[in-house]
């Protein structure tokens, strides 16, 4: 795998930087995981300078002040489970976030997604509120208004079967 040495440009184009939030903090890897595996070699193949980090690697990474590494020659990519906190870290210091915090913040939130995306005239499947329960097609999807991945979704064949709330913020949507 191509690995960004710090202080030397390599290229003209900008080192990316991709933060993966995965459940390991071994470099090793990403040798294995097939995502990284093809990014590096697209990279590679564009000349792209490529360095991967974890979430808890993203301060010190910036505190090092290579000269090589700065704003207008770097850009970074999250990806996994990266908390908001790091992006808007990465954002206070200067550089650009490819997926930066607002949108990650945003896509995060199926009611504010939702919105969003009604107010830019994009389809989108219809949230119901506790008002419409009564007047619904049913089958319904059930989902936590925060989450990813499909984690707690549910179709629901009635009012009587809308799961009981079992996510910290508490909320269940219902969804056409």
């Amino acid at each position: 795998m191509q690995k960004h040495s710090p202080g030397r440009k390599t290229t003209s184009k900008p080192l990316l930087v991709v933060v993966y939030g995965l459940k390991t903090a071994d470099h090793t890897y990403f040798n294995l995981f097939y995502p990284a595996r093809r990014l590096a070699q697209e990279a590679e193949n564009r000349g792209i300078p490529l360095r991967f980090l974890f979430p808890a690697e993203v301060p010190a990474f910036l505190d090092a002040r290579d000269p090589g590494i700065a704003p207008d020659n770097t850009l970074f990519l999250f990806r996994g489970s990266v908390p908001v906190s790091i992006i808007e870290l990465v954002e206070r210091r200067g550089f650009t976030a490819i997926n930066p915090s607002r949108a990650v913040r945003l896509s995060c939130d199926k009611r504010e997604t939702a919105r969003f995306l009604a107010k830019h005239g994009i389809p989108h499947p219809r949230l119901f509120g506790p008002d419409e329960v009564r007047t619904l097609q049913w089958p319904v999807v059930a989902k936590p208004r925060f989450g990813s991945r499909g984690t707690g979704v549910r179709l629901v064949s009635g009012p009587e079967v809308i799961p009981a709330p079992d996510t910290p913020d508490g909320e269940y949507l219902l969804q056409e």
